[in-house]
């Protein structure tokens, strides 16, 4: 679990007892190491080498911020009478998807020993397809083996502004020095898993629409060589992934605004993703009322405030 020099190089750290955090302000102020200073605790994913590995692929590693999260068919929607066009990024489905923030510059706001924070701030009509001033800072703070962030976003606009949010966050498999990802347990309260068609959009049916624990085990959710892409409603209730082996956990939690979550992993046997979402994906054309599918509406002037946790856990979640 050793990091190469130039990795390290690329990244602003912050400490707090014996957990050190990384973060790039060029990839959208993103963490991208959350780990123990001595490595037998190694959170999230990271480059092997450099900087360039995220760049190939940015969602595959850290906890990339995404807005607007997921896919939109045809890249576009119609909210309070205004049209909101999305460049079309993924051409095998017609889709814009994840937006561009996660590759954005954010500016450095602040940094002290045991926290950091970004800022990004655009005119109306500077991100793309996006017709509105607004803010966003990032808020990260370290308190011991918890990576608390905090994200801000104000509307400068004249008009109520759609904010919809999620975080591809990648954790590594395994997280403990010595185990494997066959040791790697599970948890995740949901409500209802949303199904979806060739183009990984929703097809408004459900799989089952009853509150439960999904509860997988290493070869269940990470078979060798297999993907897994599934879509849920969740309960506030935090992830949590156990590792049998080491006797230690993650806990990813997440505010109530997030009610909904995205659990991914490639083929590569070295990863799983837990996205927490605000929206059901494609809530625009499968919802009259979006608000209903989890879709946020700031006022001018208005500031939305989103927190998240991920912790280091020494005991085996219930």
């Amino acid at each position: 679990m050793k990091y190469r020099a130039k990795f390290e190089e690329e990244l602003t750290f912050i400490k707090s007892g014996d957990f050190v955090a990384g973060f790039s302000p060029a990839m959208g102020g993103g963490c991208y190491s959350l780990r123990s200073a001595s490595g037998d605790i190694d959170i999230l994913r990271h480059p092997e080498t450099d900087m360039s590995e995220i760049w190939d692929n940015p969602f595959l590693y850290g906890n990339p911020i995404l807005f607007p999260p997921n896919r939109i068919r045809g890249g576009s929607f119609r909210f309070e009478g205004r049209d909101y066009n999305f460049p079309i990024n993924e051409e095998s489905t017609g889709c814009h998807i994840h937006g561009s923030l996660y590759r954005t510059r954010f500016a450095v706001d602040a940094l002290g020993e045991d926290n950091i924070s970004f800022r990004f701030s655009a005119e109306e009509g500077e991100y793309p397809g996006f017709p509105h001033a607004f803010e966003i800072i990032r808020s990260y703070r370290l308190e011991g083996s918890a990576l608390c962030e905090k994200l801000s976003v104000t509307n400068r606009s004249e008009r109520n502004m759609p904010f919809m949010l999620a975080y591809h966050t990648t954790f590594r498999l395994p997280f403990a020095a010595g185990s494997d990802r066959r040791n790697i347990r599970l948890y995740m309260p949901v409500v209802r898993e949303h199904l979806r068609d060739a183009n990984f959009l929703p097809t408004c049916e459900y799989l089952y629409n009853d509150e439960k624990i999904l509860a997988l085990n290493g070869d269940g959710f990470a078979p060798c060589g297999r993907s897994v892409s599934a879509f849920y409603r969740a309960k506030k209730d935090p992830i949590r992934l156990y590792d049998d082996k080491s006797g230690v956990g993650i806990c990813y939690s997440s505010d109530e605004a997030f009610g909904y979550r995205m659990l991914w992993k490639g083929s590569d046997d070295g990863f799983i993703v837990t996205e927490p979402q605000t929206c059901a994906i494609d809530c625009f054309h499968i919802d009259q009322n979006p608000e209903d599918s989890g879709l946020l509406v700031i006022g001018p002037g208005e500031t939305g405030i989103f927190s998240t946790e991920i912790s280091f856990e020494s005991k085996k979640a219930n």
